[in-house]
């Protein structure tokens, strides 16, 4: 008896919820709130109303106010016209000429001079569909928002008053009086003044122009981060790399991975895989593979340094460029290595330090400092200043050798002409004739305090002794076995020359 009379209220209890779904179902009914004329319609439903002047609605927490508006209320669906206004909560308000509502799915067809105020934020569109279940209102034919200082203009939008979202797709642009926005795509939430952009993405500033395929702009504090084929450029300096974060406020950044800065009016590149920038890339740290690349009329300079230092002149209008530790530089005519070297845009001058080694054609220059100076991509002269050492190849065994305490070097057409040794010089030249077998003819060995060095072709072709010279000339046959063919501190560095651009990656 018990089960059965259990049975029996379930089975009622099934019946009266599928048989009656309006119970938990039932779907709330546009409540008419005023109206100066009402009178009934039957051409558009059973009991529909016809209302003219002063008119008001009520569903959920929304009202509207209408100058007319048709009540289809079998259909629970309303149709207003004329200056229709429509509120929720506190802070929505939404404007247009007609409206077509369903009250059963709470979407509101808004057409004509369509304009929805959520505080701070002003949209404007000729139609919108507004979800007054979720908050969302969607436009899909041109729409403008006005947020503050800030427009945005699309073709397709919407907008979640809830969360204070704003999506944007197609022909996305925001002007604001310090910059300019293009874009394919763009989410943006008004709490936090963050806009995320997807596709090309263009930034325009007074004084720089920002690309990047994806990333974020904060408006309340002027910070971005940019991705994809990211770059920045202005006034000549461009910055690249895979992400690169901006502060447009202080104009500095951090670039990360492929990075590239780029001086375009004095073609000079410097890369690597981490730079911290600032003013636009002409002041810089950067590091992880970094090489400064400097691109001539015929040959280019690849500077390799553990970490590259680029500092703007403000005087000089000019960028100065700083190499530290493990420092090699080629280019095919020269080639160096040294602990820490400058190259000034200005004077175009290259200065080497820390056990600086310089190679040009057969010859290997060192010092305790090297300065290279170079005009219009040529070499017009170095300076090995104090311990000054040049050595040359003559064959296996043996090596041309120059010593002083200060070397001056001059070039003609990128080649060596001449060398002045100032100060207790010493040298070593092996002598040979001009026959194809270029015989040994004698040792030249010599002492002067000054010395006049002419290079023809490449080779010695004559040395001027100048002050108190104590040469010797010796026959191959009579040139002592015991005398030292090396001159004090000389030491052959051959095996450390870098032969291609990418031998400045290795170290010993």
């Amino acid at each position: 008896m018990r089960k059965s009379a259990i049975s029996s209220i379930l089975f009622v209890c099934i019946i009266l919820f599928f048989a009656s779904p309006q119970i938990s179902f039932a779907k709330k009914k546009i409540e008419l709130l005023a109206a100066d004329i009402l009178t009934f319609d039957e051409s558009l439903g059973k009991n529909a109303k016809r209302l003219l002047g002063n008119v008001a609605f009520k569903h959920g927490e929304a009202i509207m106010h209408c100058d007319s508006a048709h009540l289809l209320t079998k259909t629970n669906i309303l149709i207003a016209y004329g200056n229709v206004h429509i509120t929720k909560g506190s802070s929505l308000d939404i404007y247009g000429d007609e409206v077509y509502y369903d009250g059963n799915t709470k979407l509101a067809d808004i057409k004509r001079n369509v304009k929805m105020i959520d505080k701070d934020v002003t949209l404007f569109t000729e139609y919108m569909i507004y979800n007054m279940d979720l908050d969302i209102g969607k436009y899909t034919n041109h729409g403008r928002i006005i947020d503050g200082e800030s427009v945005l203009v699309s073709k397709q939008g919407n907008y979640n008053s809830t969360y204070k979202t704003l999506n944007f797709k197609d022909s996305v642009k925001i002007t604001n009086p310090s910059y300019t926005i293009t874009c394919d795509t763009l989410h943006y939430n008004i709490n936090t003044d963050v806009a995320n952009f997807l596709g090309p993405t263009e930034i325009v500033e007074k004084s720089s122009y920002i690309y990047c395929e994806r990333g974020w702009h904060n408006s309340k504090n002027n910070t971005a981060l940019f991705t994809k084929n990211a770059f920045i450029e202005s006034d000549g300096q461009r910055v690249e790399g895979d992400s690169l974060f901006y502060d447009q406020d202080k104009n500095e950044g951090i670039a990360k991975h492929n990075v590239a800065i780029i001086d375009t009016a004095n073609n000079t590149t410097v890369v690597g895989n981490y730079a911290r920038f600032k003013n636009n890339g002409t002041d810089a740290i950067v590091s992880d593979h970094s090489v400064l690349i400097q691109i001539h009329n015929t040959d280019t300079m690849y500077t390799y340094g553990d970490t590259l230092k680029i500092r703007y002149d403000s005087i000089s209008d000019s960028q100065d460029f700083f190499a530290y530790y493990h420092v090699k530089l080629f280019r095919p005519d020269m080639q160096g290595k040294c602990d820490s070297m400058a190259y000034s845009e200005s004077d175009s001058t290259i200065r080497m330090f820390n056990n600086p080694i310089l190679w040009f054609d057969d010859y290997q220059l060192t010092a305790s400092h090297i300065t290279i100076e170079t005009y219009d991509s040529e070499v017009k002269s170095f300076h090995l200043d104090q311990n000054a050492f040049i050595a040359s190849i003559d064959d296996s065994i043996n090596y041309n050798q120059i010593k002083g305490d200060t070397m001056l070097g001059y070039f003609n057409n990128n080649k060596l002409q001449k060398i002045h040794v100032i100060g207790t010089g010493e040298s070593i030249f092996f002598i040979r004739d001009d026959n194809e077998e270029k015989e040994l003819i004698g040792v030249n060995q010599a002492t002067s305090k000054e010395m006049w060095i002419h290079v023809l072709d490449n080779e010695i072709n004559r040395i001027n002794y100048v002050s108190s010279p104590v040469a010797t000339m010796y026959p191959p046959e009579d040139f002592k076995e015991e005398e030292e063919p090396f001159l004090s501190n000389f030491k052959w560095r051959g095996s450390e020359r870098p032969l291609s651009k990418k031998d400045i990656f290795i170290q010993e």
